[in-house]
């Protein structure tokens, strides 16, 4: 009975480490282009958190919260990331590319 729980533990420790490694970490970079995405597009608003939806392997829809320059209103809105090799993209950043090579 023993080996069976120490067995499992350890199976469930691989679970949650594996789940942190490739979901938690991957996203905190995701999340920090996300904030300097809207930083750059958005100078005056206050930018409050987001998180990832839906999405699969290659694309994730990103849950940006902010608030507009004097209003106390919190707005949402869905932005469309693209996993591509190096680094995560926003949609509209992922088609300039993908049309210069086309072209």
């Amino acid at each position: 009975m023993k080996r069976v729980l120490i067995i499992g533990a350890l199976i469930l420790a691989g679970l949650i480490f594996s789940f942190y490694y490739y979901v938690i970490l991957d996203h905190q970079k995701l999340y920090e282009i996300v904030k300097t995405d809207f930083t750059d597009k958005h100078p005056n608003y206050q930018f409050i958190d987001c998180v990832v939806g839906e999405g699969d392997m290659i694309v994730a829809y990103v849950h940006v919260r902010f608030k507009e320059p004097g209003d106390d209103k919190i707005k949402e809105e869905v932005w469309q990331y693209w996993d591509t090799d190096s680094v995560w993209l926003h949609r509209d950043k992922y088609l300039e590319l993908t049309k210069d090579k086309k072209d």
